[in-house]
């Protein structure tokens, strides 16, 4: 056996409380019957006898349903036993409301095999729309498996309740940190209350509120939509005040006129606000259409979606009211709100967006201003080091010079007071000459940039001392390649170096009796410098017993933070070894001890 469907019934207006008998003046009637049609004005009670076929079945379970309860009361007989009611203060679990549908376990004791008759007692108002909907009969997993729909939709409302409320948790949590923001702070109201009043009704449906069950009915279905226009207006970033004021006077006006009127006139009063809704809907779709925002934000196209389905709602709750369309239909009132949570959504991922996009635009920004400043201060700094090393380069030409002015002026007095006392001969005053010109060549030398190139310095000596060498019979072998820059190669340094070199040629001139003198110059990366050798094959020495010269050596190199080592066999020859580092101490090679040492 399916599912019987009961469309045909017989109606009997009697406000008796027993069943009436069969004799009485029953009139037959289609189902669903909506008394607003059938008997308009009509207040109290009816019974309806319902007649059908059963082919009884051992061992099987057997319900009815019907698809909501549109009537203050019912009560249900089979066979002439009370199998059920519906209506305040006896609501069955999950039934009875304007969505879930009412499904009643049939005891098989009751069941006829053959005809059997329901007797359904009805009690109502007309303009309620009170009635008897269609019935259903059958196997109990069939009736409800036909009713799925209806109750997944009962479900649905439980969800959206519960998912309002949290939204409008959220929403009150982000709000707290945007109070600025209205569209949030609306949306929180707007959700906190629906979702109030919507456990309120799941948790006294078993309790008979009278008219307040009326009112909270309208609240929940009619006067949602006083906050969600305002929503709406400030979505659209609108702020109407007079608009504002009179939607809140109009629907606020409804709360004392559904105390005080009749209840058999609420419905009226309820369908009435159904239609200003969809007007309502209307105008704010209007408003969101004609913003003039570019480009528009993806929340405002989501907020038209969404009020046009309210709209749609609306209309349809009007439309079945009115019975346009069948009135066993569900009331879709409550999926208002499911629209509304969707502009919550795209506000908060807008809200994001912008946030995220304001993040993004600082932070360019701030490594824009970063980098130019950066930029500034580097450039300042190289500024100030040009200038540092300007006046470091000036201040030690005037130490070289003065440095010539001691040494080679000491050597120009010596000299003349030489001359003057005629006891020199040609060779000697040449050679004393010789020395001063060279001593003073070399100074100037070092006065000139190099940029850190120390093969150029070598080669100026080189210039300036090869031919005084080829002159005393000498054979100069200079192996100079490519050289890494040394950094900190100032004047002081150069002159140092120079000083230190110029020493160790000297001393083979006059005491090595070498053939031939050899400088190499190579990059030593392991010690991270570069290494100047100047080795000669001479007699040499005994180590440990040397001149003044060659501490002059040691000293001046070491003033500028390089190191000299000079070593030497007797017979074999002697080899001066300067390790320069690729960065002398800045310190130290701006130091007048650089140029005096020794």
């Amino acid at each position: 056996m399916g599912v019987l469907t009961l469309e045909q019934a017989e109606v009997l207006a009697s406000d008796a409380r027993a069943i009436p008998p069969d004799n009485s003046a029953w009139l037959p009637v289609t189902l669903p019957d909506n008394w607003h049609r059938t008997r308009p004005g009509w207040q109290g009670a009816l019974w309806y006898r319902v007649r059908f076929p059963l082919a009884l079945q051992a061992n099987r379970n057997y319900a009815y349903s019907l698809p909501f309860a549109r009537s203050a009361a019912l009560e249900f007989y089979l066979n002439g036993a009370l199998v059920g009611r519906t209506g305040e203060g006896a609501t069955a679990p999950g039934s009875g409301s304007a969505v879930a549908p009412v499904i009643q376990p049939l005891s098989p004791s009751l069941l006829r095999d053959g005809e059997n008759v329901f007797h359904v007692r009805a009690t109502g108002f007309a303009q309620n729309r009170a009635g008897l909907p269609r019935l259903s009969v059958g196997e109990a997993g069939a009736v409800r498996q036909a009713l799925e729909p209806r109750l997944v939709m009962s479900w649905l409302t439980y969800i959206l309740g519960a998912t309002v409320g949290l939204a409008g948790l959220l929403a009150f949590g982000l709000w707290r940190v945007r109070r600025r923001d209205p569209a949030l702070g609306w949306f929180t109201f707007t959700a906190l209350a629906w979702s109030a009043l919507a456990l309120t009704q799941i948790l006294t449906r078993w309790v008979d509120l009278g008219v307040a069950r009326e009112l909270l009915f309208f609240l929940l279905n009619q006067g949602l939509a006083a906050p969600i226009a305002i929503l709406s207006l400030r979505v659209m970033q609108r702020r109407i005040v007079w608009l504002e004021r009179a939607i809140w006077i109009f629907y606020l006006v409804a709360v004392p006129a559904m105390l005080l009127l009749d209840r058999a006139w609420v419905t009226e009063l309820r369908l009435v606000y159904n239609m200003a809704n969809a007007a309502l809907m209307t105008g704010m779709l209007g408003l969101a259409v004609a913003t003039r925002s570019r480009p528009r934000p993806f929340s405002l196209w989501i907020l038209v979606a969404a009020l046009s389905w309210n709209i749609g709602v609306n209309l349809y709750d009007l439309a079945r009211w009115h019975g346009l369309i069948d009135i066993d239909r569900p009331i879709l009132s409550f999926l208002q709100l499911p629209g509304m949570l969707l502009v919550f959504c795209a506000l908060v991922v807008q809200r994001h967006m912008f946030v995220v996009r304001s993040t993004d635009e600082l932070n360019r920004d701030l490594e824009r201003r970063v980098a130019e400043k950066t930029r500034a201060i580097e450039i300042h700094h190289e500024q100030q080091r040009t200038v540092e090393r300007e006046q470091l380069i000036v201040r030690e030409r005037g130490r070289i010079l003065a440095d010539m002015h001691d040494g080679l002026g000491a050597s120009l007095v010596g000299l003349r007071r030489l001359i003057q006392s005629g006891r020199a001969d040609q060779y000697e005053l040449e050679t004393r000459v010789d020395e001063a010109l060279q001593e003073m060549r070399i100074a100037i030398d070092a006065l000139e940039p190099v940029d850190g190139d120390i093969a150029a310095v070598l080669g100026n000596l080189r210039q300036r001392l090869q031919p005084t060498l080829e002159r005393a019979g000498l054979q100069v072998v200079w192996q100079v390649g490519d050289l890494a820059p040394i950094e900190n190669l100032t004047p002081a340094a150069i002159f140092a170096v120079q000083r230190a070199l110029l020493e160790a040629f000297t001393n083979i001139l006059k005491h090595a009796d070498a053939r031939t003198v050899t400088l190499s110059v190579q990059t030593d990366p392991a010690q991270q410098g570069v290494v100047i050798t100047l080795s000669d094959d001479g007699k040499g020495f005994v180590p440990g017993v040397r001149g003044r010269g060659l501490n002059n050596i040691e000293q001046r190199i070491r003033a500028i933070g390089a190191t000299a080592q000079i070593e030497s066999v007797i017979g074999t020859g002697t080899r001066v070894t300067l390790h320069l580092p690729w960065q002398l101490p800045l310190e130290l090679v701006t130091s007048p001890l650089a140029l005096v040492a020794g």
